[in-house]
């Protein structure tokens, strides 16, 4: 039987403030030589690496991982890589672990069992105190942490998922990812933005090329404040309907609820979060945490389709991202002056055909990078276990 001990967190890490970059000085330039950026809930902030100043980089041993936490928004994660964090307060703590010759998936048991305090946390809660916080962790016959039976654990744990996964693909059809002549074709396609009259003059579409136009927003969608329900007055795990909160992870879902279905938002649609301009597509009917949210539903019924809907969130976060932030929302107000640039064919029309075929494409692609690190996961598996 697996004996446990409770240890202080301060005993296995050490706490670090790590330094961040004013939002005046940030430069989102991609770079391939430079670093991410960490934001409040411990992901990316952009999706490319950018470079700045050497003085906000806090580096991190891609060997010697390490955890992080912010106490305005009580989220925690892994960090592997050296990074900046936005933001320029003192919110944003480092873990760093006392103990030596630790792994990647020393990090992920503990983490795990972090979690479980952090997710009664928020930013309405003091979490000044981590260090003195106690988490309940397998020990040895000498009371000592027992590192082989958390790396065993993990071990064992990646195994079972690897298999339901490889289960799920053959189940779905979602293993067949190999691409048509067709998604070749559509992947092949060059952009060229046709307000660009110096590089493109021309009113056709020529082979090889794809053009892109600016829609206003409020033209393409019919845009609604979602309503609000606190958190205080759900019960998590109480109901089949989606709980969706601005939170980045899991498409923005919380847990699953049943709440008064006057509440109810109509799925099929896009949602932004208002305050952190999180955009995910929402399938099915859903409830909202926040009246700042925003539901987009597309005025063309006929191309509501998921994966159409897949690429306009890419093309919106692509438009809206370097205009809106934490301390400057967006909102149903300001969303009336904003553009966004789509496809179109040859008579300027948008081309929701292109979209439907190149997420379809995408989605091959990715499929196969996740087949190929099934593969190559298990078979390192077989060989430790």
């Amino acid at each position: 039987m697996v004996k446990y001990k409770k240890f202080k967190i301060g005993d296995l890490f050490e706490k670090k403030t790590v330094k961040g970059y004013p939002k005046k000085e940030e430069n989102l330039t991609p770079n391939k030589n430079g670093f991410h950026t960490f934001g409040q809930n411990i992901k990316y902030q952009h999706p490319q690496k950018i470079l700045m100043d050497s003085k906000y980089l806090f580096t991190v041993d891609k060997d010697k991982p390490i955890l992080a936490y912010t106490s305005s928004t009580g989220s925690i994660g892994l960090i592997e890589e050296s990074f900046y964090r936005s933001g320029d307060n003192g919110a944003f703590q480092a873990l760093l672990p006392r103990f030596s010759n630790y792994s990647h998936r020393h990090l992920l048991y503990l983490l795990t069992v972090i979690n479980k305090i952090f997710d009664e946390l928020n930013y309405n809660t003091s979490i000044s105190n981590v260090p003195d916080m106690e988490i309940l962790l397998p020990v040895t016959v000498l009371e000592e942490p027992d590192w082989n039976y958390m790396e065993n654990y993990i071990i064992q744990l990646e195994a079972d998922r690897l298999q339901q996964l490889e289960a799920y693909l053959i189940a779905t059809g979602l293993n067949d990812y190999v691409l048509t002549d067709k998604d070749k074709e559509t992947l092949s396609l060059s952009q060229i933005n046709i307000s660009d009259e110096v590089r493109h003059s021309k009113n056709v579409v020529e082979d090889g090329q794809v053009r892109f136009k600016e829609f206003m927003i409020v033209d393409i969608f019919e845009v609604k404040n979602s309503h609000n329900i606190l958190k205080s007055s759900v019960t998590f795990g109480s109901g089949k309907y989606p709980y969706v909160t601005a939170q980045k992870g899991n498409n923005s879902i919380a847990s699953y609820i049943d709440y008064s279905k006057e509440f109810l938002e109509k799925g099929n649609c896009i949602f932004i979060g208002g305050k952190t301009l999180v955009i995910n597509y929402q399938e099915q009917d859903f409830f909202s945490n926040d009246s700042h949210n925003l539901l987009l539903y597309l005025k063309e019924k006929q191309y509501m389709t998921k994966k159409v809907q897949l690429y306009l969130v890419s093309a919106l976060y692509k438009s809206l991202k370097p205009k809106y932030y934490w301390s400057n929302s967006i909102s149903s107000k300001k969303i009336q002056d904003d553009i966004i640039a789509l496809p179109v064919d040859k008579n300027e029309e948008i081309n929701f055909e292109y979209m439907e075929n190149y997420i379809g494409a995408i989605e091959k692609l990715t499929i196969k990078d996740v087949v190929d690190y099934k593969d190559k996961v298990m078979a390192l598996t077989k060989e430790v276990m």
